[in-house]
C-alpha cells in the first residue's frame, strides 16, 4: 500500500501545472455589458466559457494543445487569439504564464468579422520560451 501511495505521489510531482493565461480586454462596452471569452478547441468545440464585466480575465489552459481564445461583446467586432501550449516545458510556473491585452473595436453597421486570428502565442521548441506573432491587419469579411 505504501508503494502504491509513493507511486501516486511521484506521478503527481511530475505532472506539470497548466499554462496560466491572463490579461485585459479593452472595449467601450466593458462595465455596461460583459465581454465573453470562449476557449475553442482544434475541432471548433467550446471547451471553456468566461465572462468579464471589468475587462480582466484569468484562465488555465491545458498543455499540448492549440486553442483559440474568442473575444466578443455586444456592439463589438470579435477577435480571435491562437495559443499553442505544446512547448510550454519549463517547470517554473512563472514562465508558464501568458499575459496580454485585447482591444475590441466597435462593430460596423453592416455585419462583418475578422478573417482569422489577430495573433498567435506559442512556446518555442526546446526552450519553452514564449513566442508571439502579431498577424498583419486582418481583412474584414462580409
Amino acid at each position: 500500500m505504501l508503494l502504491a501511495a509513493g507511486l501516486l505521489l511521484a506521478a503527481d510531482m511530475s505532472a506539470k501545472e497548466p499554462v496560466k493565461v491572463s490579461g485585459d480586454v479593452y472595449a467601450a462596452t466593458v462595465g455596461e455589458h460583459a465581454v465573453t471569452i470562449a476557449v475553442v478547441g482544434e475541432q471548433g468545440d467550446t471547451l471553456q466559457l468566461h465572462e468579464t464585466w471589468t475587462g480582466r480575465f484569468q484562465m488555465r489552459l491545458p498543455e499540448e494543445r492549440v486553442l483559440t481564445l474568442r473575444f466578443s461583446g455586444p456592439g463589438c467586432l470579435g477577435k480571435d487569439v491562437v495559443i499553442d501550449t505544446h512547448y510550454a516545458l519549463d517547470e517554473d510556473s512563472r514562465l508558464r504564464r501568458v499575459v496580454f491585452g485585447v482591444e475590441l473595436e466597435a462593430a460596423p453597421p453592416r455585419p462583418m468579422r475578422y478573417a482569422g486570428a489577430v495573433g498567435t502565442i506559442a512556446f518555442a521548441p526546446g526552450t519553452g520560451r514564449m513566442d508571439v506573432q502579431r498577424h498583419q491587419a486582418p481583412v474584414l469579411q462580409r
